[in-house]
């Protein structure tokens, strides 16, 4: 359901208050959000962090037992942790993806540089 304008009430603290919660408000509504929030906004970027992310806090599976790993002083389902090529721990994807493409830019400008040094 998209709507054309939506409220958005962001309360100091709250227990369903998740980066999920708040990507669903952003991009369900067409023309304009209007946000109303206790505080400090600034309090609110938290949420783009993905440690924010209730979806990776989860244990519950109906299939499997989770495989809880400790992460950054939190516990996480193991399934949730992706590790880049260097073997850093990371929650999201695209964090991964774009460690590995710094990783590989840097090993090619230092082979680079060090070829272009003994030559």
């Amino acid at each position: 359901m998209d709507l054309r304008k939506c409220f958005f009430v962001l309360p100091s603290k709250g227990a369903i208050l998740s980066r999920e919660l708040l990507y669903t408000a952003l991009t369900r509504q067409e023309d304009k959000i209007i946000i109303l929030h206790q505080g400090d906004f600034r309090d609110f970027i938290r949420l783009a962090a993905t440690d924010a992310s209730s979806t990776a806090r989860r244990f519950t599976d109906l299939f499997h037992l989770p495989e809880v790993r400790q992460l950054k002083q939190k516990w996480f389902d193991a399934r949730y942790v992706n590790i880049s090529e260097r073997g850093e721990p990371m929650l999201s994807k695209n964090e991964v993806i774009i460690a590995n493409c710094l990783n590989k830019k840097k090993n090619i400008a230092t082979a680079f540089h060090t070829h272009t040094r003994t030559n």
